[in-house]
């Protein structure tokens, strides 16, 4: 699924989980294009400034998300990395609403990404898949063909772990799980 869907849109596509304040990659397929960034699998990189890394975080239950983000180190990587928990906050309610989550050349400048959460058997984010490439190629005007794309292949990815949702119900469905859990 993820080489099929690197295919279809001449972008690297690439799928992390968890692991403390950071996004490690699991599987990855490398676009074809001869500028593409450079992304491994093991590849560790930070929750916070990253598309992959904040879709996960952001469809986390509140408590976690909050432990996790009051440990978080900020560190600005471009002049539009984000800082402080509070803007974080804001920007993970943001991808809560439309679904995606974004990295606007926030952890390297020239690089663009687009990415959702992959939801495990009980409608919890467990992993997420992002598409990355140049800014260049991925226009703002872009982001929401690619999230839909996305959307599709995370829901094909969550069906093959035992996922019974369907479309944007599956995202209702975690963010009602949220609020019946204060977040």
């Amino acid at each position: 699924l993820v080489e099929e869907l690197s295919r279809r849109c001449g972008e690297t596509v690439h799928v992390g989980i968890l692991d403390g304040t950071d996004v490690i990659s699991i599987e990855e397929a490398e676009s074809m294009q001869t500028l593409r960034p450079a992304i491994f699998i093991g590849k560790r990189a930070p929750l916070y400034c990253t598309a992959i890394g904040k879709a996960l975080l952001a469809f986390l239950p509140e408590a976690e998300r909050k432990r996790i983000i009051g440990m978080i180190r900020f560190t600005r990587f471009t002049p539009n990395t984000i800082t402080d928990p509070e803007s974080l906050e804001k920007e993970l309610a943001a991808v809560r609403m439309r679904g995606y989550a974004v990295d606007d050349e926030e952890h390297d400048i020239g690089v663009r990404c687009v990415g959702v959460p992959i939801l495990g058997r009980q409608g919890d984010a467990v992993a997420s898949v992002s598409i990355s490439g140049p800014s260049v190629r991925i226009t703002r005007e872009k982001i929401p063909l690619l999230a839909e794309e996305l959307k599709r292949t995370a829901l094909d990815i969550s069906r093959a772990m035992g996922y019974t949702g369907s479309g944007r119900e599956a995202l209702t469905e975690v963010e009602e799980d949220m609020v019946g859990q204060g977040g």
